[in-house]
């Protein structure tokens, strides 16, 4: 049997990338997120929107926000009801130049909504037209053996990043997990 060599180098290089990534967020760049969402709770709506995987971490936290019992919603679903004013946009572009993630953000300080980024690069587009940027850093260097194809980085530490997040507005919401469980979907079969 083959020994697994690159797979552990890469789950190591990962999981080291990613805890370094997000330590140099800052605390301020968190707050400014959680209370952004936690002020959302009058009548305001939460809209998430990324391009690709980080598309896929968006929906996974836009669920988790359902979960905690916040109006949120994807962008380009076709439930998404029309952005008011008032309302957030959480944008998710690695590159922070993502046409479509960029153009959406346009449309939504145009429609009076407040534009979240969360990218590598607070000099993009994205964080320039944003209310808001928060920066997660990206870099693994190059020339390295096993390293992660594309984005990868990026998308993990984006998806551990709002999942502390959730964690973190579960407390300050005083939501419990039995209750995020019971807004879980019961139309499951298995």
């Amino acid at each position: 049997m083959a020994r697994l060599r690159c797979f552990w180098k890469t789950l190591d290089l990962l999981i080291e990338a990613s805890g370094r990534s997000l330590r140099e967020v800052s605390e301020g760049e968190v707050s400014e997120l959680v209370e952004g969402v936690i002020g959302r709770g009058r009548g305001e709506r939460i809209f998430v929107v990324g391009a690709g995987r980080s598309g896929l971490v968006g929906k996974a936290f836009a669920m988790r926000l359902m979960h905690l019992g916040l109006n949120a919603y994807v962008v380009g679903e076709t439930i998404t009801p029309a952005l008011r004013s008032g309302d957030t946009l959480i944008a998710i572009s690695r590159s922070g130049r993502t046409r479509t993630v960029v153009e959406i953000a346009r449309l939504a300080r145009k429609a009076g909504g407040r534009v979240i980024a969360i990218t590598s690069s607070k000099r993009s587009p994205l964080a320039r037209i944003s209310d808001h940027a928060i920066r997660i850093p990206s870099k693994l260097g190059g020339g390295l053996e096993c390293a992660p194809p594309l984005g990868t980085l990026f998308e993990l530490s984006c998806w551990i990043f709002l999942d502390a997040v959730v964690a973190e507005l579960m407390e300050r919401l005083a939501v419990q997990e039995e209750d995020m469980r019971s807004r879980h979907t019961n139309l499951d079969w298995y």
